[in-house]
């Protein structure tokens, strides 16, 4: 769980995207305009923003860039909502201090995917916070395992120390099952596994998965859970 405040100068919009979030368990304040976002944001403590890119007065980029100059501000994750995509507005966010963007209209698996891999970077919640324990066998070398899915990310275990950081890719049947496109797969974590001397428990997250595939993710862990309890 964590505490958003978001920023949309349509109402609907922001009622819309409070009921996506109330749905997955978050605290959220709504606000209509980037000015009253910057003198709430430094009164109160927010786990991350999410604000429209356009909207008048106080644009996004605008908002952004106001907080960033703001000592307790400067890191606090920001995600931007944006109807556009081109190169001049992914260099304006990052100029601005952006972590993640989203298009509108805005798909809510698409939107808590970039939220939750933020949470998790920034410490606020953990890799395994909704996952399920399985035993796949996948292809790093000759001794790696998928030992638990979440809708974000997968547990390894493997004697493969991978850097973290860096993006992987990894082969298993388990995609073919769950009927999903094979992932690019960013390292989150890599430390010595505790009870299997030799070997490392390895947290990752999926990387630009389509919104069809997280879905497919979803019914695949909701099925098998079903099958265990049983």
């Amino acid at each position: 769980m964590a505490k958003i405040l978001i920023v949309d100068d349509q109402q609907s919009f922001l009622i819309t995207l409070e009921k996506i979030l109330i749905t997955h368990k978050h605290v959220v304040r709504k606000v209509d305009n980037g000015f009253d976002a910057a003198a709430i944001l430094q009164v109160e403590n927010y786990d991350v923003l999410i604000t429209d890119a356009v909207m008048p007065g106080c644009s996004g980029y605008d908002l952004v860039t106001t907080i960033r100059k703001i000592e307790k501000l400067k890191n606090l994750p920001v995600i931007m909502l944006t109807g556009r995509k081109n190169e001049k507005d992914v260099v304006k966010s990052i100029a601005a201090g952006v972590n993640e963007y989203v298009l509108k209209p805005v798909h809510p698996t698409v939107l808590i995917s970039k939220l939750n891999s933020i949470l998790i970077k920034n410490k606020i919640i953990h890799p395994d916070l909704v996952s399920l324990s399985i035993s796949a066998d996948a292809r790093w070398n000759d001794e790696t395992a998928i030992i638990a899915i979440s809708e974000i990310g997968l547990t390894i275990i493997s004697n493969f120390s991978i850097p973290v950081g860096g993006l992987t890719e990894l082969d298993s049947d388990l995609f073919k099952q769950i009927n999903m496109s094979k992932p690019s797969l960013r390292v989150i974590e890599c430390l010595p596994a505790i009870k299997q001397k030799g070997f490392f428990n390895v947290h990752v997250l999926f990387e630009n998965l389509q919104p069809n595939d997280l879905e497919n993710i979803n019914r695949w862990i909701q099925s098998n859970q079903a099958v265990k309890a049983s």
